[in-house]
């Protein structure tokens, strides 16, 4: 199967100020599960669409194969899109649904027959064959949607968030499902979210998109641990991670009227860093947290050690979310431990040196990533 190179794509509309999408270049290789997520409006269902060519590209080239596919119209492209809208017919039944893109196509009764049984075999959908759209639940629908895209053969899956009409519950079993079909079918498939949780759990690479403009491309475990700026390390994680915002001067970080030695924990490249600079670190990175005693606590070297007072704890179960008062700033710490909901309570946080980020307040670049000049 044929690989797709995007090169210098752009994407204007002709009375917006700016780029929709902005000289985007990629290569997305045969067979992996890409996710497109970024927040509302930064261009992601664009791409799709004129991947699908449903919309006109306006520079830049799509290329399958190293042919370029601009101009290609959509039953050309070998291409199955999967909408959020599931996109059904009402009046036909599950298996007219299934079939209707094949009897377009001239295939004989046999062969239709033949791939719908092996696609509601994969997707538990024999015994709804015959029910319309209005008589499925919205999981139910979504298989048919799958179904339906799965008997063309495509060379892509293109999925336009088709799980977001779902609940919390199904979203789960149906990324299972889908994850599932991927690694039996080895489909190319380019799936476009606004949730990261599936972008993370679902995809080979990861393509974040902010403004018209390609963020990262990588791994999850990539954008997770080596963002290249704030942007991504603030997408990226759930809650979002925290920053504290200084000035450090050849190891000494000011923030708010204090004074932390970060010298012994500091990159060797921000050793003799001088100017304004942003440290981040996630809320589940803490590696001790304790309440404050009127014994000093035992700091832990290459640590960032801090101390915080409680504003309210979040339970969810599993872990807890703690919200900090840190420097005059909302800091969220994740924990397993149990604390009852004493605001009161003061707290000492460690965070190893390898779990913390720098960041150029001006640029948003990742510090630690840049070389060293």
């Amino acid at each position: 199967m044929p690989n797709i190179v995007v090169s210098h794509l752009t994407k204007k509309y002709p009375k917006a100020v700016k780029e929709t999408l902005s000289d985007s270049n990629f290569t997305i290789a045969n067979g992996e599960f890409w996710a497109i997520i970024g927040p509302s409006g930064c261009g992601k269902s664009t791409f799709l669409r004129m991947l699908a060519g449903l919309e006109p590209i306006s520079g830049g080239t799509i290329s399958v194969d190293n042919k370029v596919i601009n101009k290609l119209p959509p039953q050309q492209r070998k291409m199955a899109m999967v909408f959020q809208d599931y996109a059904l017919y009402p009046h036909m039944n599950v298996y007219g649904n299934m079939a209707f893109n094949l009897k377009m196509k001239k295939k004989t009764k046999k062969e239709i027959e033949t791939k719908i049984k092996k696609a509601a075999n994969a997707l538990g959908l024999n015994d709804l064959l015959n029910r319309k759209p209005a008589e499925l639940s919205g999981g139910q629908r979504q298989r048919v949607a799958l179904g339906r895209a799965m008997v063309r053969d495509p060379d892509f899956f293109l999925m336009d968030e088709p799980l977001s009409n779902l609940d919390a519950k199904l979203r789960v079993d149906m990324r299972s499902l889908i994850i599932k079909l991927h690694h039996q079918l080895k489909t190319t498939t380019i799936y476009v979210t606004h949730d990261q949780a599936e972008a993370m759990t679902m995809a080979d690479r990861i393509l974040l998109l902010n403004d018209g403009g390609i963020q990262q491309v990588g791994t999850p475990f990539e954008l997770y641990n080596a963002p290249v700026n704030l942007f991504v390390a603030q997408f990226i994680g759930s809650p979002s991670m925290n920053i504290l915002k200084g000035k450090l001067d050849s190891g000494k970080f000011s923030i708010n009227q204090s004074d932390l030695d970060l010298s012994h924990i500091l990159p060797d490249k921000l050793k003799n860093y001088q100017g304004s600079i942003l440290i981040g670190f996630r809320p589940e990175s803490i590696k001790n947290i304790q309440v404050e005693k009127e014994t000093k606590n035992k700091k832990i070297s290459n640590n960032l050690n801090l101390q915080g007072k409680l504003n309210f704890i979040e339970y969810l179960g599993g872990h807890s979310l703690l919200s900090l008062d840190m420097f005059g700033q909302t800091i969220i710490i994740q924990t397993e431990k149990n604390f009852s909901r004493n605001t009161d309570k003061n707290f000492q946080i460690s965070i190893p040196n390898n779990k913390l980020f720098y960041f150029d307040p001006k640029s948003g670049k990742n510090l630690s990533l840049m070389e060293e000049k």
